[in-house]
């Protein structure tokens, strides 16, 4: 069975990846906001993150094999887990307030969802 693609399209237009990007954009503002001393520390790790998960979903999706892919969207998953768990943390140390953190986390969990989605479609082609 081949498990190589027939064309390669745009990421730019899978809605995985348009949120992902609006995601991106409300992390960054909330990272700005963080006290100086998070600059290298939490600020950092949450931007090289979220903005990992476009990344992963671009160039996995311009990868000819489906195996490829699905292994950059498993690192994207990873990447919006570790996200999340920034947002614990600056939920917990007072940096960001319980209604900011609730649409962060629900974003964040969309997005997941997806991935997690295109990842089953790819399993069911390639068995």
């Amino acid at each position: 069975m081949n498990y190589t693609k027939d064309n390669i399209g745009d990421f730019r237009s899978l809605i995985v990846y348009q949120k992902s990007a609006i995601y991106v954009k409300k992390i960054y503002e909330i990272v700005n906001n963080l006290p100086a001393i998070e600059k290298y520390n939490i600020a950092d790790q949450m931007r090289r993150a979220v903005s990992s998960v476009t990344a992963n979903i671009a160039e996995g999706y311009a990868r000819i094999s489906y195996k490829e892919e699905y292994s950059f969207l498993n690192i994207s998953v990873g990447s919006i887990s570790e996200v999340r768990s920034f947002l614990d943390l600056c939920l917990m140390m007072g940096y960001i307030s319980e209604e900011d953190y609730k649409l962060l986390d629900k974003d964040a969990e969309e997005i997941l969802k997806m991935l997690i989605g295109k990842m089953q479609s790819i399993r069911r082609i390639t068995g």
